[in-house]
């Protein structure tokens, strides 16, 4: 009997050890590896002059994304596609893009301002480093959800 008692003990705590070891391996992979879809509290953002430059990007729930370029002459383009978030970058993925939207809006920096939250086109350099595009931060337009 004792024999028994000590054979089941050893099959628990190894039991034990192994769920232990497995639930610090999972623990440790979700520390490492970054959110790729992360939410967004604003939908609706939208950056321009009122006149010839009025974007709007709307960030559904969905991962999907939409965006237009509207002026004084009418719609200077439009975009759409999917979006993730690692951080403080959202990525834009777009399945279609056309006018002046088209390789207009790929990354963009969620940054805190005194003013509240904003989303920063950024570009590519010939060096092949993201940088701020002047002059074109997105506001959110509606309170969040």
């Amino acid at each position: 009997m004792a024999v028994n008692q000590s054979r089941h003990l050893s099959v628990v705590l190894v039991c034990a050890v192994f769920f232990v070891v497995s639930l610090l391996v999972a623990t440790t992979q979700a520390a490492t590896q970054p959110s790729v879809r992360t939410t967004i509290s604003y939908r609706e953002w939208y950056t321009g002059d009122g006149l010839g430059v009025n974007i709007t990007l709307y960030l559904e729930d969905d991962y999907s994304y939409r965006a237009t370029w509207d002026g004084c002459l009418g719609r200077y383009g439009s975009a759409s596609g999917t979006w993730s978030r690692t951080g403080d970058i959202v990525d834009l993925a777009p399945d279609r893009e056309d006018g002046m939207l088209e390789d207009f809006l790929i990354k963009l920096q969620l940054v805190s301002t005194p003013e509240g939250p904003r989303l920063r086109p950024l570009q590519q350099n010939d060096n092949g480093d993201w940088t701020q595009r002047p002059a074109f931060d997105f506001s959110p337009v509606e309170a969040p959800p």
